[in-house]
């Protein structure tokens, strides 16, 4: 494998392809792809998931951040943080793997963004605080924040 099939085999995984499809059509197995991506320091990954964010949602959160960022402990007392995660029964069906850089596994292009789940599922919520945290609550159905 020349110089220059390396480097059109890292064009084609940049793009989210797999050193299987690459080495299609070529007389260069997968394996070979995949040793000469890992020389140059790229390795098969999943993609990262994450909830989309638009840009108007990041630009709100640093503002918060900045503003907050200094603080006093009894402030920060006073603040109660909530979270909650869906936890779905069906399996990823869509799990591929990405060839990517050490260090890269949140840059955009290899974040695969999700925005619902499909099926059954759990739901739970649960708050922490700077002294504590709320009990787990488990839900068997989606639900608003108001439920809780």
């Amino acid at each position: 494998m020349t110089s220059e099939d390396v480097q059109s085999s890292c064009t084609f995984t940049a793009d989210g392809h797999g050193a299987k499809p690459v080495s299609q059509g070529t007389r260069v197995s997968r394996v070979t792809v995949s040793k000469r991506l890992h020389e140059i320091g790229l390795f098969a990954r999943r993609h990262a998931v994450c909830v989309s964010l638009t840009s108007t949602n990041r630009r709100v959160r640093l503002a918060w951040c900045r503003e907050h960022r200094d603080w006093s402990m009894d402030q920060w007392a006073t603040v109660l943080f909530t979270d909650e995660s869906r936890f779905s029964l069906n399996t990823d069906s869509r799990r591929t793997f990405i060839w990517r850089e050490p260090g890269t596994r949140y840059l955009p292009s290899n974040v695969r963004e999700i925005d619902h789940y499909g099926g059954g599922g759990l739901m739970v919520w649960t708050g922490i605080m700077l002294d504590g945290r709320t009990p787990l609550h488990v839900f068997e159905r989606d639900c608003d924040w108001c439920e809780v």
